[in-house]
């Protein structure tokens, strides 16, 4: 369920700049709060401001913006991968071929040599 949330909200334009603009807002309104913790009538006390609790709040916003910026960028950078031709053909054969591999030699074990005669036939023909 994590897994679709965090899909959706990175492919959606419209759940990303909510997520940025409400980390935003919410980052703006801590601090203005912590600056207000902070003032006394003889001025702002920068002593005082880890007894509020809307520093540790706005820490709190802040790593969270962070982790999700870097996230975001590292979900971007992965699909870009897929642009690459070299890529998606590495990808393929380190990940995709091995299983047909495996799914073709469990079918020949099983009798059933239909495909393996239709390959060769393929491979006949480049080779010609």
């Amino acid at each position: 369920m994590f897994e679709q949330f965090k899909n959706k909200l990175y492919t959606s334009p419209t759940l990303k700049t909510a997520f940025s603009l409400g980390s935003s807002i919410s980052i703006g309104f801590f601090s203005n709060t912590l600056v207000a913790d902070m003032t006394t009538p003889h001025g702002i006390m920068w002593l005082t401001f880890y007894t509020s609790i809307s520093f540790y709040l706005v820490l709190c916003l802040a790593a969270l913006t962070l982790w999700f910026h870097k996230a975001l960028h590292a979900f971007e950078t992965d699909v870009l991968k897929f642009r690459d031709i070299e890529f998606c053909l590495a990808y393929a054969r380190s990940r995709l071929l091995p299983e047909q591999i495996e799914r073709s030699r469990q079918k020949i074990r099983d009798g059933d040599i239909s495909d393996f005669q239709q390959a060769m036939k393929e491979i006949q023909k480049v080779l010609k």
